[in-house]
């Protein structure tokens, strides 16, 4: 008995562990925040200087980014740019995107549901276009945070509620095309 109780044990660390090498969990902003923490980008860029331009051409989006210091990355505003987001010209970057969907006039993803695999998705960045494709689409518990995988290849990773499940965040990762 003592034998299977210490290989449960040992069964349950090890999995533990995985989950923990495998999977990052990022806090998502209240509305009514603004993220002033530092990205891990060219500290030279001003706060209220545009960081980049995400494009999403299937559902009509073109907005503008800005760093996490600036006054106008906010949900409230814009398109928010979540720590610990690394920029594309970076080594296995992640770019963690989160905006409002639903009604009004500040729903820049109201339409992040009609994305599907293999849709393209670009994000502007020192005049350079990154190109990313669909490649997972998943709906998560609404906590005020997202679990994604970590991964070896550079990601763009955009979320919003969900308009199907009010309890949902909608999360659509998108990797760098070659």
């Amino acid at each position: 008995m003592l034998k299977k109780c210490m290989l449960s044990l040992m069964i349950m660390a090890m999995y533990s562990l995985f989950c923990y090498e495998v999977y990052q969990t990022y806090a998502l902003p209240l509305a009514t925040s603004t993220n002033t923490t530092n990205l891990t980008y060219d500290n030279n860029i001003e706060a209220d200087t545009l960081l980049g331009i995400l494009e999403i051409e299937k559902i009509d989006l073109k907005k503008p980014i800005y760093p996490a210091t600036s006054v106008n990355n906010t949900v409230d505003k814009n398109v928010t740019i979540l720590e610990p987001s690394t920029m594309p010209d970076q080594e296995n970057s992640r770019i963690i995107l989160a905006a409002h969907s639903g009604p009004g006039a500040i729903a820049f993803f109201d339409r992040l549901d009609e994305l599907t695999y293999h849709d393209i998705v670009t994000f502007t960045y020192k005049n350079q276009i990154y190109t990313y494709e669909v490649i997972g689409i998943e709906q998560q518990e609404k906590d005020g945070t997202i679990t994604i995988p970590k991964n070896s290849y550079q990601s763009l990773i955009l979320t919003t509620c969900s308009k199907q499940d009010a309890t949902k965040q909608l999360i659509v990762t998108c990797k760098i095309k070659s």
